[in-house]
């Protein structure tokens, strides 16, 4: 433990991981992104982040874009390799 942080909960930057991928929460979110790190937990990072949620006419709309974004496993319903939300 350094400074506090459990090193082996947090997300470990790895550029094997580099591929664009597409991280859902749920039918009405997700987000697009570059995965850089990872845990057993599956919790992860994004860089290059763009953020969608559905429209009542059910369309996808992008509603945001991050420069990095960590996500929590536990609320990741489904890992998409490719970006299309």
């Amino acid at each position: 433990m350094v400074l506090g942080v459990d090193c082996a909960r947090t997300p470990r930057r790895d550029t094997r991981h580099s591929t664009l991928t597409r991280a859902t929460h749920s039918f009405v979110r997700s987000q697009v992104g570059t995965l850089s790190g990872l845990d057993a937990y599956v919790n992860m990072v994004l860089t290059d982040v763009k953020e969608f949620d559905r429209s009542e006419s059910g369309a996808m709309e992008e509603v945001g874009q991050h420069a990095e974004m960590l996500l929590n496993g536990n609320n990741i319903a489904a890992l998409v390799p490719g970006g299309k939300p």
